[in-house]
């Protein structure tokens, strides 16, 4: 090989190099008919509705889940009527606490009678349970009021 056969070739490639346009820098032109630009239209909201679902989905699984590490059960019968916006992670506790206090209401005990006008637990005295067994007995004349009343100030004395 001679020397003079390399110059030209070197010239050459320092001319093309500086002319070279990135692949991403041209435009590409391509002709996209009106049907193909409405289907591929009608196929983007698709996949916007699709992911949206997933969206709810998921975040449907993820408060199930929470429920479920709270010990509430029942609470896939009634999410799907929640307004999924309410159900935020701020509020998630509320509503548990809410859904657990309706299914699991809380007992009284027995011999505590409810005050109907404020609502709160009352307490019965001894004095009372045996005035209302007296007057029971007395009204019906019933011989098992008669013993229960009987049977009531025996224990009661002692």
């Amino acid at each position: 090989m001679t020397d003079e056969t390399l110059a030209p070739t070197d010239a050459v490639s320092t001319e093309e190099s500086a002319e070279v346009i990135e692949p991403s820098e041209q435009p590409i032109e391509t002709e996209i008919s009106a049907d193909e630009l409405t289907t591929l239209r009608e196929q983007a909201e698709e996949l916007k509705e699709i992911q949206a679902q997933l969206a709810a989905e998921k975040r449907k699984e993820e408060i199930l889940q929470r429920a479920a590490a709270e010990e509430i059960k029942g609470m896939d019968k009634i999410y799907d009527f929640l307004d999924p916006s309410f159900l935020t992670d701020e509020k998630l506790p509320e509503i548990f606490a809410a859904v657990n206090a309706h299914l699991h209401p809380r007992q009284l005990p027995i011999g505590i009678t409810m005050n109907r006008g404020s609502g709160q637990p009352q307490e019965r005295s001894t004095t009372f349970l045996l005035a209302e067994a007296a007057e029971k007995a007395r009204t019906s004349g019933r011989i098992e009021d008669l013993t229960a009343y009987s049977k009531l100030r025996r224990t009661l004395k002692k």
